[in-house]
C-alpha cells in the first residue's frame, strides 16, 4: 500500500508541530523535511535542522508511528499494528546498549573495516509516537546493493561475515542475564509475535487456496508446521529477536573517502567511521523486536537473501549466505531444522504476494520451500549438508545447546 500525498502532508504537519520549539525544530517549508521511502507502515523523514548545533550533524531522521490496519487480501482477515510499537522500539534502542560488532574483532587483516551498530536515539516524543534518530545520509540498503550487482566477491564475503557475527553477538546479548529487565518489558509486546506468526505460518492456508492444484496435498503438512512454529514461538521467553531482520533493514556507507576517519573501539557504539576501505552499517527498524526464537531472524534473513539470488540472479547473495552462516557459528540441531522450516515458509508465502508473483520461476520457488519444510520437519539434516545452507549443519557432530555460549 503506497502512501498518498495527502497522508504524507498530514504526517509532515504532525512532525513539524511536535518538533517546534525543540532542538530538532525543522526549517520552514518547502525545505526541512525530506520524505524517506523504504516502508509503508511508518512515516520517515530526513529533517534539516532549523538551528543546528555547531560541530554536530545538520540532519536527523524523524520517524512517526501510527496505527496500521493490515488486511490479508485472500481472506479479508484484519489485523492492526498499534502505534504503541514505537514505545517498545524505543525501550530497546534508548535504554539498553544493543551490541555493536567491528570486523577487527575477528582479527582478519585482509578484510575491510566494517562496524555494525544501531542508530543513536536523539529524541523521543511519546505522546506523538515520534522518534528522532541519528542520520546516515548517502547510503543504500543491502538489498539495493545486491540488486545493483556491484559487490566485489571479497567484499560480499566480508559483509556476510560481519552481519553473521553481529547477529550471533546480538542474540547472545539478548539471552544474557543482564537483559532480564528488558525481556520483562518486551514480554508485554505480544502483538509483535502474533503479527509475525500471522504474516508467516498464518498465511499458509491462504496460499494453498491460491494454488490448490499444487498445494492442496500439502495442507496436512502445513497444519503440522504451523502448530510446530506456534509452539516454538510461545515457548521462548529468554531470546530477544529483531523481528524484521532482512537486507532492506541494513543500510551502509561504501567507500566514502570524503569523511574524516575516527578510530573505533569495537565496544563503542557512538563513533562513526567513513574512509577509504572502512564501512558503517546501521541495523534499522526495531519496532517488531520481541521475545521469540532466533530462527525467526535467521530464517527471514536467509530466505530474503536466497530470494534475491533466485529471482534477481544476484551473484553476491550466496556468498553472503555462506559467510553469514560461517560467522554466526553453531546452533543446536533443532534450531537449525526450525530455521529451515521458517525459511521454507517464507519462500511459500512471500514471493507470491510481491513483485515476483508473476515470475515464471514462482512455482519452482514454492516447490523448493515445500522440500525444505518436508525435510526439516522430518529431521533430515543430511538433505541440507551439501547445499548452500550446510553451515547450519556441521559435519563433525552437533554441539549441545548448553555448550553454545558466545562471550559479549
Amino acid at each position: 500500500m503506497v502512501r498518498t500525498d495527502a497522508e504524507w502532508k498530514t504526517a509532515e504537519k504532525v512532525v513539524r508541530d511536535a518538533l517546534r520549539g525543540t532542538d530538532f525544530e525543522c526549517e520552514d517549508p518547502p525545505v526541512g523535511l525530506e520524505r524517506l521511502g523504504g516502508g509503508f507502515i511508518n512515516f520517515a523523514f530526513r529533517n534539516t535542522l532549523a538551528k543546528p548545533i555547531e560541530g554536530a550533524p545538520t540532519t536527523v531522521v524523524v520517524k512517526l508511528t501510527e496505527d496500521k490496519l493490515k488486511i490479508e487480501k485472500t481472506t479479508g482477515e484484519e489485523f492492526t499494528l498499534h502505534k504503541t510499537r514505537s514505545y517498545y522500539e524505543h525501550q530497546v534502542l534508548a535504554n539498553h546498549l544493543v551490541p555493536s560488532f567491528c570486523s577487527k574483532e575477528a582479527n582478519d587483516d585482509d578484510s575491510p573495516f566494517i562496524l555494525i551498530r544501531t542508530a543513536k536515539v536523539l529524541g523521543y516524543f511519546p505522546s506523538r509516537h515520534i522518534q528522532v534518530l541519528e542520520d546516515l545520509p548517502d547510503t543504500l540498503t543491502l538489498k539495493a546493493h545486491l540488486l545493483s550487482k556491484s559487490f566485489h566477491p571479497a567484499f560480499a564475503k566480508a559483509c556476510g561475515r560481519a552481519i553473521g557475527a553481529w547477529a550471533a553477538k546480538f542474540h547472545a546479548w539478548g539471552r544474557h542475564s543482564d537483559q532480564g529487565q528488558l525481556r520483562e518489558v518486551i514480554s508485554n509486546y505480544e502483538e509483535a509475535s502474533v503479527f509475525k506468526y500471522r504474516s508467516s505460518c498464518g498465511r499458509l492456508n491462504a496460499t494453498v487456496d491460491k494454488f490448490p492444484d499444487v498445494l492442496e496435498c500439502k495442507r496436512p503438512l502445513f497444519r503440522k508446521i504451523s502448530e510446530r512454529m506456534l509452539a516454538l514461538i510461545q515457548s521462548k521467553n529468554d531470546e530477544i529477536v529483531h523481528g524484521d531482520f532482512w537486507p532492506g533493514n541494513l543500510v551502509f556507507t561504501h567507500n566514502r573517502e570524503d569523511e574524516n576517519t575516527t578510530d573505533v573501539d569495537s565496544d563503542n557504539t557512538g563513533e562513526d567511521i567513513h574512509s577509504g576501505n572502512k564501512h558503517l552499517i546501521f541495523v534499522l527498524d526495531w519496532e517488531l523486536c520481541h521475545l521469540s526464537s532466533i530462527v525467526v531472524d535467521l530464517g527471514t534473513m536467509l530466505a530474503e537473501l536466497w530470494i534475491l539470488y533466485f529471482f534477481e540472479d544476484c551473484p553476491s547473495a550466496p556468498l553472503i549466505i555462506t559467510s553469514f552462516l560461517e560467522a554466526y557459528g553453531s546452533v543446536d540441531k533443532q534450531d537449525a531444522l526450525d530455521t529451515m522450516i521458517y525459511f521454507g515458509v517464507h519462500l511459500i508465502i512471500w514471493p507470491c504476494r510481491t513483485e515476483w508473483s508473476s515470475s515464471p520461476k514462482l512455482m519452482e520457488c514454492i516447490q523448493f520451500g515445500c522440500n525444505c519444510l518436508e525435510n526439516a520437519y522430518d529431521g533430515n539434516a543430511e538433505w541440507f549438508k551439501d547445499g548452500l545452507f550446510q553451515g547450519l549443519f556441521p559435519s563433525e557432530g552437533w554441539k549441545r545447546l548448553e555448550d553454545i555460549c558466545i562471550q559479549i
